[in-house]
């Protein structure tokens, strides 16, 4: 089957291998820039559990892993002045909703993110 250069092809080709393209590949495992792009699309909600519950201009940290099929698990409050707080509560029940890119290697990416709440 023909490949093009970048991993696109016409899909109407019948020499065209579409899993071949550069798109059906994952990665081997999310990078900072990956967990990054996920974090600012998702930091309005995450400042609206700030203002919610009393924790704007506070930084509370909070940590994760990364399933191999983007889903979040383990997550958990570090700052103790947050932990089993409705603030905290808040925040992990909106990192426990987010998804980020699948990849290929079993094992976890695990990620502690200090969120600055506005």
């Amino acid at each position: 089957p023909k490949k093009r250069r970048g991993g696109g092809c016409d899909i109407l080709d019948p020499d065209c291998d579409a899993t071949s393209s550069a798109k059906s590949k994952k990665k081997e495992t999310l990078s900072k820039a990956d967990i990054l792009g996920v974090v600012k699309k998702k930091i309005s909600r995450v400042n609206r559990c700030g203002r919610k519950h009393g924790g704007s201009g506070k930084t509370v940290k909070v940590k994760w892993k990364v399933t191999k099929s983007g889903r979040t698990s383990d997550v958990g409050v570090v700052t103790s002045s947050a932990k089993g707080t409705p603030l905290g509560k808040c925040l992990e029940s909106e990192v426990k909703r987010w998804r980020f890119p699948a990849f290929s290697s079993s094992k976890p990416v695990p990620v502690s993110f200090p969120f600055k709440l506005k």
